[in-house]
């Protein structure tokens, strides 16, 4: 990686924290600030694909992968959700 892509991953003094980008991205970010984080991102080569990001991982549509992890787990069945109930 030379200088100059290295500078280019490097965010800015002006640039948002992530959790700013993830509170974007999961949409209960404050609307000023909202407004504010949009104006930033369209310009920032290094927040548009942050606040890309997380929009996928924020996303309701799930992938097949990640649906057949959740339907493995124990807490997915109706059995484990009764027991846990009546604890």
């Amino acid at each position: 990686m030379d200088q100059k892509d290295y500078f280019m991953n490097v965010p800015r003094p002006n640039c948002p924290d992530e959790d700013v980008l993830q509170e974007m991205a999961a949409g209960i970010l404050a609307p000023s600030l909202a407004q504010q984080t949009m104006l930033h991102v369209a310009e920032c080569k290094l927040c548009a694909p942050t606040l890309q990001r997380y929009l996928r991982e924020f996303s309701e549509e799930q992938s097949p992968e990640n649906i057949a992890i959740l339907n493995r787990l124990q807490s997915s069945r109706p059995h484990w959700q009764k027991k846990l109930v009546r604890k």
